[in-house]
């Protein structure tokens, strides 16, 4: 398990209460601290990501971005490992998705 690389499908946004691999499972995991912003998680700030980022200039933002990514990941599924981060989507008119592609280490 440990060597096959994952992508992050944050298209996926339906929550599964019962994943049926460990996979599955950390893959849901990762996709819940990359949608969740920082005012949604009141109490539990660490947990999310920086919404004061969000209009700000994509090009200014993207390392932080991916900083605040990898943070948040390594602190709460520490069984993920980030490999990559890239982003796509249109920067020119505000819209871009990050993809995190990385291993689990269960």
């Amino acid at each position: 398990m440990g060597f096959n690389m994952y992508e992050i499908d944050m298209n996926r946004n339906y929550i599964d209460l019962h994943p049926e691999t460990v996979v599955e499972e950390v893959l849901q995991n990762v996709r819940m601290i990359l949608s969740t912003i920082m005012t949604e998680a009141r109490y539990f700030n660490e947990f999310s990501l920086d919404g004061s980022l969000l209009d700000k200039p994509l090009n200014m933002v993207q390392g932080q971005i991916t900083a605040n990514a990898i943070r948040a990941i390594k602190k709460y599924e520490k069984r993920f490992e980030v490999r990559e981060v890239v982003f796509t989507g249109d920067p020119a008119n505000g819209q871009i998705k990050p993809i995190i592609k990385g291993t689990i280490n269960a």
